[in-house]
């Protein structure tokens, strides 16, 4: 994503949002994703592309004066289904990393009982796993 749009949406909704609850749990989920951004920085980013889309499609029903919906409800509906399915995103990515922890870690155990039963000192025997591919534990 452009810098440049990162640091306009932060500069819009950033000092708003540093500090926050709402910051300090996306800090917590984005870092559990493994998602090497700010807390502060991710929501402002989302709300302002979310809100861009909003006014873009409630918009586009207010000038084509399509009266399936009610304009105002669909840009509401828009803003909320946007960031609804990023922050599904973001959860998904964390289940598939606690599943490929589970999956991965007998593995990585065996490994380690293995070379600690063939007199590997400690820092070696970590050395080793962590050289080793055994995915994300």
């Amino acid at each position: 994503m452009n810098n440049t749009y990162k640091k306009l949406c932060y500069r819009l909704l950033g000092r708003y949002i540093e500090g926050s609850s709402l910051e300090n749990e996306f800090s917590l989920t984005l870092h559990q994703a493994e998602i090497n951004i700010r807390g502060s920085m991710f929501l402002s980013v989302l709300f302002v592309s979310s809100l861009l889309l909003a006014l873009a499609i409630g918009g586009i029903l207010y000038i084509l004066s399509i009266e399936l919906i009610n304009p105002i409800s669909a840009a509401f509906l828009v803003f909320a289904a946007s960031s609804g399915a990023v922050y599904f995103q973001l959860t998904s990515k964390i289940q598939d990393r606690r599943l490929a922890i589970d999956r991965h870690l007998p593995f990585a155990i065996s490994h380690m009982s293995i070379l600690a039963a063939t007199g590997t000192p400690p820092l070696n025997l970590l050395h080793l796993l962590a050289s080793s591919d055994h995915g994300a534990v």
